[in-house]
Formats: structure tokens, C-alpha cells, sequence
């Protein structure tokens, strides 16, 4: 897809932002990907990127694998029905939408059948270009257990 026509009608990038450093340093930019998926990992944060003319991952980074229990397989190449339940899907699919028409970044909470077992997300989600959404999830299951268990005690 050619989106050189988007990308002229863009302002232009402000002093001091990351958009203005990578015009002056385009050849770090793929690096910089490699390296800041690299810093995310350790901190238990999962990222893809999904092809929205395609509904297709063409990212996913190892531990989305981990988590859709993916050994054989990569999440790359699947869609949200092969990952998810049906009502799932469409929560992911209509938060997708707002942030394409939005151009914001988006959080979102999700709840997931994944195993046997309910588990909770944090989905942070951006546009990139016109028709790819980087996604950068967090696991809150542990932590919304743990709040659960301490309202509970408190109410005792």
C-alpha cells in the first residue's frame, strides 16, 4: 500500500519529538523497533501489530505466542476467531476501529478465555499509517485477583 500521499499531508514533526529525531536518523528506525520490544518484554508486555484490510497479525512478539499457547505456530498469520472466543472478536474488533477512526491511543481492559481460564488484560493500542494497529498488552489477572481478595477481607 502506498501511503506517500498520507505521509506528505502530515505536519511536520515538532522539535524533540521521536517523529523529528528518526527523520534525521531513518536508518536507527528499524533497530529502534528491535530494541524497544526488547526493553518491553522484561516487564511482562506483550506487542503485535494486526493488519486491519487483512484482520491478520503480522507481528506478534514471543510471549503473545506464550500466551495463545501458540508452540506449534506463530500468532503472525492468524486472525482474532482463531485466537479468541466469537464475543471476544468483537470486543477487540470495535476498540480497533475507534482507534483507526480516532487516530488516538487507546487503552482498553479485556477479559479472555485463554486455557480453561478467565484472565484479565490492559490492551494499549495505537494507529500506524492507515491500516496496521500496534498493540501492547498487559496481563492484569494476578493483580485483579489480589485487589478481589483484599476488598473481600476488607469487608470482613
Amino acid at each position: 500500500m502506498n501511503n506517500s500521499a498520507a505521509q506528505n499531508d502530515a505536519p511536520p514533526a515538532a522539535p524533540g519529538s521521536l517523529s523529528y529525531w528518526l527523520t534525521g536518523h531513518a536508518d536507527l528506525a528499524s533497530e529502534m523497533g528491535g530494541t524497544l520490544l526488547g526493553l518491553v518484554e522484561p516487564l511482562s508486555l506483550l506487542a503485535a501489530i494486526k493488519s486491519l484490510a487483512t484482520g491478520r497479525y503480522v507481528f506478534a512478539s514471543a510471549g503473545l505466542d506464550r500466551l495463545f499457547e501458540r508452540s506449534e505456530s506463530s500468532v503472525v498469520g492468524s486472525v482474532d476467531n482463531d485466537l479468541m472466543r466469537a464475543e471476544e472478536v468483537v470486543a477487540m474488533r470495535r476498540v480497533e476501529q475507534a482507534v483507526m477512526a480516532q487516530r488516538t491511543i487507546t487503552v482498553s481492559e479485556h477479559r479472555l478465555e485463554l486455557g480453561g481460564r478467565r484472565r484479565e488484560f490492559t490492551v494499549t493500542r495505537a494507529a500506524l499509517g492507515s491500516e496496521f494497529v500496534l498493540s501492547v498488552w498487559q496481563e492484569r489477572t494476578e493483580e485483579r485477583h489480589r485487589e478481589s481478595h483484599l476488598q473481600r477481607a476488607l469487608q470482613q
